[in-house]
């Protein structure tokens, strides 16, 4: 984090991006390539949710992940009426995230690991944060 929000860095190259401005904060992230590759994606874990941001896509983060559950029903229909309630908020946490090709692979503070298969933008709905 820097004073004004999220900055990515590559230390190799000092090549610096800003990413989009959140009111989450987010106790991980992970990086899927050099922020100069044009499929250059982060990946965030919140308590609300897991976010995706496409580096050389839209300036917002994308919720892709709200439930706690391995499952493959799609729980992202939930209603959120943008208020902050505690009911909204994980259960758990996630540690040491991995992506292996578009599969988003993470360590839950239960010790079971989450999987999110094949990212696709019809997944993604935007959230304003």
């Amino acid at each position: 984090y820097s004073e004004h929000g999220l900055e990515f860095c590559n230390p190799f190259t000092n090549e610096v991006h800003d990413l989009p401005v959140t009111n989450d904060y987010f106790y991980s992230l992970c990086i899927s390539a050099p922020p100069s590759s044009p499929d250059c994606m982060v990946v965030a874990f919140s308590d609300k949710g897991i976010y995706i941001h496409f580096v050389h896509g839209e300036q917002t983060w994308r919720l892709v992940s709200r439930d706690n559950d391995n499952d493959d029903d799609d729980d992202d229909d939930d209603d959120d009426d943008g208020d902050d309630d505690d009911d909204d908020d994980y259960d758990l946490a996630f540690n040491f995230p991995t992506l292996y090709g578009r599969d988003l692979y993470a360590l839950r503070d239960d010790g079971k690991v989450h999987v999110l298969k094949k990212f696709t933008f019809k997944q993604f709905h935007s959230v304003s944060s």
